[in-house]
């Protein structure tokens, strides 16, 4: 099963994907978000050209588990995905600052790292999902 994880912010959506058997996640790429709509197509596009089964939505909840507001515009992805590929979703609390943890550990700067740090924070939630999940 391949399964693709986005890490959605304001201004980029972090990507990450499963190795072809589905156990390891790997970082993928970014897509800067200019327009909701615009990124929604790409996202499309990459689905369908990497022969996505499942897209795991990352959702941050605050220290109490409650919704935020970016949970509800991830919504928004999850809702025009929905009928045209399997949706789930992972807890993505936490994700972004592990990631800077694991790229400080790597000794790479905050300046350099941050251009990755959406589709590292990706892979994290995606490699929580599979362990949650199992699959």
């Amino acid at each position: 099963m391949k399964i693709m994880c986005l890490d959605i912010g304001d201004k980029r959506i972090g990507i990450a994907m499963t190795d072809p058997l589905g156990i390891i996640a790997s970082p993928y790429g970014v897509l800067k978000v200019t327009n909701q709509g615009e990124a929604l197509k790409e996202i499309l596009k990459i689905v369908t050209i990497l022969n996505i089964d499942l897209v795991v939505i990352g959702v941050p909840y605050d220290q109490d588990g409650n919704s935020t507001e970016q949970s509800a515009k991830n919504m928004f992805y999850a809702d025009n995905l929905r009928g045209k590929i399997k949706i789930n979703f992972c807890d993505e609390r936490f994700s972004t600052i592990e990631a800077y943890e694991s790229l400080k550990k790597m000794g790479i700067r905050y300046k350099k790292g941050k251009k990755s740090i959406d589709k590292i924070s990706a892979s994290l939630i995606l490699q929580r999902y599979l362990e949650r999940e199992k699959v």
